[in-house]
């Protein structure tokens, strides 16, 4: 079963529905404003599943636009990051990706 959560430093995201391996979030607004853009979580019960994470409040972002050719980035230990497989349709954003790790990590860009 999969567990999705952001309870960490910088962590942003909200959990909307889990299905197998299909999870519809939504990224939380910026404090002080109802400005967002970006999003950092981890998944755990993720080794060798095929995920398929929706924000479905994408299109709402303060830049929109921003998301054609996006690639959301992923980490299997929250320290080495790379890019995966994200597409941007009707304002939903959607990350897939095959999950290596038990806990894997995604992010707006790689945090530091």
């Amino acid at each position: 079963m999969l567990h999705i959560d952001s309870d960490f430093d910088g962590g942003n995201i909200k959990v909307l529905r889990i299905a197998g391996d299909r999870a519809d979030l939504a990224i939380r607004p910026d404090s002080n404003g109802p400005w967002f853009q970006w999003f950092y979580f981890r998944v755990r019960g993720a080794a060798g599943r095929a995920l398929r994470l929706r924000i479905v409040n994408a299109g709402h972002s303060a830049y929109p636009q921003g998301w054609a050719g996006y690639r959301a980035c992923v980490s299997g230990d929250n320290e080495n990051w790379r890019r995966t497989e994200t597409t941007y349709e009707g304002g939903i954003l959607e990350i897939r990706g095959h999950a290596e790790e038990d806990e894997t990590w995604f992010a707006y860009f790689a945090p530091y």
